[in-house]
C-alpha cells in the first residue's frame, strides 16, 4: 500500500473574517446542511443546503447545493433533486470515498427531522446519489432510526454513520447514540446502540476529531423547533467519547464531561471542528436571546478554555 503524508494546514479561529457570498433564493431555519469533495475528471467540491423552514415555519423539500471557489466563495445556489417529504432540522452527512468504503463518487445521508412546524419527528433516513458534478440524482429510503427524531447530530467517521441526542415525540429530548456501517454500495447497515450522552439534549453542535466524537451544548428542554426565545433549559457542557478505531463502537469509557465548559449555555448554535479546534457560532443564550452574531473557540485538548473569536457579519439564529 502507498501512504501519503500530509501536514496540517495553518488555522487559528482568532484570524476568522467574514464574508459574504451567495445568497439563498429563499430565508431558512432549521435547514441541514453538508460539505462534499466529489472525484471525477475533475474535482468538484459542493456545499449542501437540504430541507428547512420556510418564512411561516413549514418544512419544504428543497435541496440546493453550491460549488465552492478556490478562495472561499460560493457559486451561486442551484436546486437539484428534492426530497421524498419536507423536512426542517433534520440532519445530514456527506460519504466519498474518503471516509467510507463506498465505491460511487458519494452519497448525502439525511437523517431524521420534523414533517411540520410542531415538531412532529421522522424517523425516516434518506441517501442520495452524489454525482461528479455535484447533484444529487436520486433518493433512496435507507434503514430507518429506531426512534423519530429531530435536532439531532449526524456524521461520518471511518465508513460508520453516528447519530446523536434530538429531540422525539412531543419535542422531549433523548441522550440515544446510534451507529450503521455504511457498506461499499452505500447501504446502511442496521443501527446498533451506543453509549448515550451524559444529559439528553437537542440543538447542540455535534463533531468527530482525531478519533472522538464531541457533542456541544444543546437544550434540555421540550423546546419547539422554530420558537426563537430563549428557554431556560440550555446548556453549557462539552462531552466527548473516544470511538474504538477496530470496530467503529464507542469504547466502554463512554462518554465524559470535559472540565472546561461552553463560555455560556447555548443552543440552536453551530459547531465547526477543524484545525485542532472547534468554532462554535451564533446561537441562543443569556444575553442574545432571539439569536447572535457571536463566536467562540477552544483547542480540543480537554483543559483549553473558552476563546471569543471574529463575530459573524449579521445577527442570525443557526445551528449545525
Amino acid at each position: 500500500m502507498t501512504f501519503t503524508l500530509t501536514q496540517n494546514a495553518a488555522f487559528s479561529p482568532s484570524t476568522i473574517s467574514w464574508t459574504a457570498t451567495s445568497s439563498f433564493a429563499v430565508g431558512l431555519s432549521g435547514h441541514a446542511a453538508a460539505f462534499a469533495e466529489l472525484n471525477g475528471t475533475t474535482t468538484t467540491r459542493a456545499v449542501y443546503v437540504i430541507g428547512g423552514a420556510d418564512n411561516t415555519n413549514a418544512p419544504v423539500t428543497t435541496v440546493s447545493y453550491a460549488t465552492v471557489g478556490g478562495s472561499g466563495s460560493l457559486s451561486g445556489w442551484a436546486t437539484t433533486t428534492a426530497l421524498p417529504i419536507a423536512l426542517s432540522f433534520d440532519a445530514a452527512a456527506a460519504a466519498t470515498p474518503a471516509n467510507a468504503r463506498i465505491t460511487a463518487p458519494g452519497f448525502l445521508y439525511v437523517v431524521g427531522g420534523a414533517t411540520d412546524a410542531s415538531g412532529h419527528a421522522s424517523a425516516n433516513v434518506y441517501r442520495g446519489a452524489l454525482a461528479a458534478n455535484g447533484t444529487v440524482s436520486s433518493w433512496t429510503q435507507m434503514t430507518a432510526l429506531p426512534v423519530p427524531l429531530h435536532s439531532l447530530g449526524a456524521l461520518i467517521f471511518h465508513g460508520d454513520l453516528y447519530v446523536a441526542g434530538g429531540a422525539t415525540t412531543g419535542n422531549a429530548p433523548v441522550g440515544t447514540v446510534y451507529r450503521a456501517r455504511i457498506d461499499s454500495t452505500g447501504a446502511l447497515g442496521a443501527w446498533q446502540t451506543e453509549a448515550a450522552l451524559p444529559f439528553a439534549r437537542a440543538h447542540f453542535g455535534f463533531g468527530t476529531l482525531g478519533g472522538y466524537l464531541y457533542a456541544f451544548g444543546g437544550d434540555s428542554g421540550a423546546v419547539a423547533p422554530n420558537d426563537g426565545s430563549l428557554s431556560g433549559s440550555t446548556i453549557a457542557d462539552v462531552a466527548y467519547a473516544q470511538i474504538d478505531l477496530r470496530t467503529g463502537d464507542l469504547t466502554s469509557v463512554g462518554w465524559t464531561t470535559n472540565s472546561n465548559k461552553l463560555k455560556k449555555a447555548v443552543s440552536k448554535h453551530t459547531a465547526v471542528m477543524a484545525g485542532g479546534n472547534v468554532l462554535v457560532t451564533a446561537g441562543l443564550y443569556n444575553g442574545a436571546a432571539t439569536g447572535s452574531t457571536e463566536e467562540s473557540y477552544a483547542s480540543s485538548t480537554a483543559t483549553a478554555p473558552w476563546l471569543a473569536s471574529t463575530a459573524r457579519p449579521a445577527r442570525t439564529r443557526s445551528r449545525l
